[in-house]
C-alpha cells in the first residue's frame, strides 16, 4: 500500500512541477519583446556665421584726420538707437581682435576682410578666444576728417550699414590706425561686431557623454535579453523533468527577469536623458539660428 501510494506520489510530483514552472515563467517572466526606442540626439547648429560688407575706401590725400576708438563706438551706437536698436557693448576681446586685424593689414600691404595668408575675421577672434554665435567685420580706408565722418561713409553704405543696424549683434570691437600704406600716409579703422556663444543657453555636454554611454550598456542589455530568452525557450520543461532540470529553469527565469528590469529601467533612464538634451540643443539652436 505504501510502495502504491509512493508511486501516485512520485507520478503527481512529475505532472505537476512542470505545469507549476509553465505557470511561473507565464506570470512571473516578463516576457517583452525587445524594441528599437529612437534615442538620436539633436544636431547642434554650427555656429560661426559671418557678415562680411566689401571694405570701404574713402579719400587717401593728405588731409587733416583724427579717429578714436571711442568716438567710433559712441557714433555707432548713435545710428543704432536712432533706428530703435539697443547700443553695442564695448568687448575688449573684440577690440583686440580689431587691433591684430589692422596691424596685419599695414604689414602685409592688403585691404580685405581675408589676408595673403587665409586669416579672416575667425582667426583673429580665435586669437582672443572670443566664442561668437555670428560675427561681421566693417572696414574702412581713407583719411576721415573724425568718427562722426567715418561712421556716416559707414552707414551711406548698404552692407556696413546693415552690419550696423543688425539687431543679432550685442557687442562691438572697433580698432583705428594710422601708418603707410602704398607710400600714403592713411588711417585704418575696422569693426568687429559679435553675438557672443554664451548669449545663448548652454548645453550640457557631460549630460550627452553620460547618455552615450547608457546607450551602449543599453544594447549590451538587449543581446543578454535575446540570449536569456533563447535559454529560456530552449531549455522549459516538457514532460518529466528532474528536480535539478526544474530548479536550473527557474534560476534562469529569475536572471531573466532581473535583466528585464534592468533594461526597463535603463531605457526609462535614457529618453528622460536624451529629451532633456534635445531640450537644451533646441534652444540653443533658436538662439543660434
Amino acid at each position: 500500500m505504501k510502495k502504491k501510494f509512493l508511486y501516485w506520489l512520485v507520478a503527481i510530483f512529475l505532472i505537476i512541477i512542470p505545469f507549476y514552472v509553465y505557470f511561473f515563467y507565464s506570470k512571473n517572466g516578463r516576457n517583452i519583446d525587445l524594441k528599437e526606442f529612437d534615442f538620436n540626439t539633436e544636431a547642434i547648429i554650427e555656429a560661426g556665421k559671418q557678415i562680411l560688407p566689401d571694405p570701404l575706401l574713402g579719400n587717401l590725400s593728405e588731409e587733416e584726420s583724427f579717429l578714436t576708438v571711442e568716438g567710433v563706438i559712441v557714433y555707432t551706437n548713435d545710428s543704432r538707437r536712432a533706428a530703435n536698436l539697443n547700443g553695442l557693448a564695448s568687448n575688449e576681446k573684440l577690440n583686440a581682435a580689431a587691433k591684430l586685424k589692422a596691424a596685419d593689414m599695414f604689414s602685409f600691404q592688403y585691404f580685405a576682410h581675408v589676408s595673403p595668408e587665409n586669416k579672416g575675421v575667425d582667426f583673429w577672434a580665435d586669437e582672443t578666444g572670443y566664442e561668437y554665435i555670428v560675427i561681421g567685420e566693417n572696414l574702412a580706408m581713407g583719411n576721415f576728417k573724425d568718427d562722426k565722418e567715418l561712421v556716416e561713409a559707414w552707414m551711406a553704405s548698404p552692407g556696413h550699414r546693415e552690419n550696423i543696424l543688425n539687431d543679432d549683434f550685442t557687442e562691438i570691437g572697433v580698432a583705428v590706425q594710422k601708418g603707410n600704406f602704398e607710400n600714403s600716409s592713411v588711417w585704418l579703422a575696422v569693426q568687429i561686431f559679435g553675438k557672443p556663444k554664451s548669449a545663448c543657453p548652454k548645453i550640457d555636454t557631460n549630460l550627452k557623454t553620460q547618455t552615450d554611454e547608457l546607450i551602449i550598456q543599453y544594447q549590451n542589455l538587449e543581446k543578454q535579453l535575446a540570449d536569456q530568452k533563447a535559454l529560456l525557450e530552449n531549455t522549459k520543461p516538457k514532460g518529466r523533468s528532474s528536480v535539478l532540470e526544474t530548479e536550473a529553469y527557474n534560476k534562469n527565469v529569475e536572471i531573466y527577469n532581473g535583466l528585464v528590469e534592468q533594461y526597463k529601467n535603463l531605457s526609462e533612464l535614457i529618453e528622460k536623458n536624451v529629451a532633456a538634451y534635445n531640450s537644451q540643443v533646441k534652444a540653443f539652436n533658436n538662439c543660434a539660428d
